[in-house]
């Protein structure tokens, strides 16, 4: 942002201005002829309602517009016939040099004389082009801007702004980021620059914020993964298991051999003492008695045995279970912590993203600053709505608001340093009389209109 003290109004007249010096007006709205040689500075149309003022402003912006003719305004005679409009402007700059702008039912049309000549010619090329160079249409009348609303006078501030936005150092300063502004379909081609600025700063600023949701995400979900991850896992852990399936088959054959020896033992045991019993009831009865006490105390031992192994395959068992678990523990945490890693990678990528996107937003602001700078009137700014060295526009004494309003206006005069004011007889007289003044001192001619009781008649001044 440049340190140069600069004035409270930039000057902004350029060299060899051109005023205008002959008005003639025939059959256009409610004049029928009217003809004028204009003030130097102020030409104030007074007149009763009805009697030809806004038909003489009409004409006369309709020929500084451009346009294509008149025919639109042409006077109704008493029979209700139009006439022929006509408006004829003479321009006059230094020495000799002079403009005849003529505009009629067919069209526009401009003469010449410039150097030692004493003729006229047409000039060369459009018409329409020629006074776009010497006359902005689109200038904002300074009554108008006193009298809108505050919301409406910020607009028309930016509207006249004389500032352009360098589209390609901005698209150099957003860089890689140019499509998030694409993307969001901003429409920034038909703001005002400084308006334009801040909607693409707004742009990023909203994508940085995304970037940062997403890396404050990233970053807790890695560091909660990493907190869930078992500290240590047993080394040899897979053997272990594997040793252990093994220990679990082989107690589990021991034992169900065992199950079926006892089973087949018992069978053939019980058949013998059966035949037995049936060859000799009585005697049978004693030693069946005692032969299955005997089977009994036979088999106690491999009873004991079989509960001895059922409990090791139980241990076994939970043993078994406890390693597949703190297998399954180790699994997910080398899952988590390369899904953590992946996520502070990805969280690293986004922070380098955003504050390249910060440098991005640093570097807009330092070109708004440049714009702000730029801009004519010394303390007015934008931020927050239309303020004068803080102060809103609103709250601005009559003196100052009066003062940027025909400063705003100036923006946009070119060479030809006429200005309408629109609006002018709502104003107060304070404010009309502040705008005259204003006009003398930066040589503008000012055209307005205002009611008033006597004839049809132009002050000018």
């Amino acid at each position: 942002m440049s340190t140069k003290q600069k004035p409270l109004f930039q000057p902004v007249a350029p060299p060899s201005p051109l005023k205008v010096v002959k008005i003639d007006i025939d059959h256009v709205m409610g004049l029928e002829e009217f003809d004028v040689e204009p003030g130097a500075h102020f030409n104030i149309v007074r007149g009763p309602n009805g009697s030809g003022k806004s038909s003489f402003l009409e004409g006369v912006k309709n020929v500084f517009a451009g346009g294509n003719n008149l025919a639109n305004l042409a006077h109704l005679g008493p029979d209700g016939t139009p006439g022929d409009p006509r408006v004829v402007i003479v321009l006059k700059g230094e020495g000799l040099e002079e403009y005849i702008l003529t505009k009629n039912s067919k069209g526009l049309t401009i003469k010449e004389r410039v150097g030692n000549t004493a003729a006229h010619k047409a000039i060369e090329g459009s018409p329409g082009e020629w006074l776009k160079r010497m006359f902005d249409a689109q200038m904002c009348s300074p009554a108008k801007f006193l009298l809108a609303k505050e919301t409406d006078q910020l607009s028309m501030f930016l509207e006249a702004l004389p500032i352009k936005l360098d589209v390609a150092r901005v698209k150099e300063i957003v860089g890689r980021f140019w499509p998030e502004v694409e993307k969001a379909n901003l429409s920034w081609e038909w703001l005002q620059a400084i308006q334009a600025l801040a909607a693409i700063r707004t742009c990023v600023y909203n994508a940085r914020t995304g970037v940062n949701v997403s890396y404050d995400s990233k970053k807790k979900t890695a560091y909660e993964m990493l907190l869930d991850a078992p500290a240590e896992v047993p080394e040899g852990l897979p053997a272990l298991i594997t040793a252990k399936r093994e220990e679990i088959n082989r107690t589990e054959a021991a034992l169900g051999a065992l199950q079926t020896a006892i089973q087949s033992d018992y069978r053939q045991r019980e058949t013998d003492a059966t035949a037995k019993r049936d060859a000799a009831i009585a005697e049978a009865k004693r030693v069946f008695e005692a032969d299955i006490a005997n089977a009994k105390e036979a088999i106690a031992g491999q009873r004991e045995e079989a509960a001895r192994l059922d409990k090791e395959l139980v241990q076994a068992k939970a043993d078994l279970a406890d390693l597949d678990r703190t297998g399954r523990l180790a699994i997910e945490a080398e899952t988590k912590k390369a899904t953590a890693a992946k996520y502070e990678a990805e969280a690293n990528s986004l922070k380098g993203q955003a504050d390249e996107m910060t440098a991005v937003l640093n570097a807009l602001d330092a070109y708004k600053e440049e714009m702000a700078d730029e801009i004519p009137i010394k303390g007015l700014t934008i931020e927050g709505g239309l303020k004068l060295n803080g102060i809103p526009f609103a709250s601005c004494n009559t003196a100052a608001r009066v003062k940027v309003a025909f400063h705003v206006g100036l923006f946009r005069v070119g060479r030809l340093r006429a200005m309408f004011l629109d609006s002018f007889e709502n104003l107060d007289a304070e404010s009309r009389g502040q705008l005259l003044d204003l006009a003398r001192e930066h040589d503008v001619q000012l055209f307005a209109g205002q009611v008033a009781d006597s004839d049809l008649e132009v002050e000018k001044g």
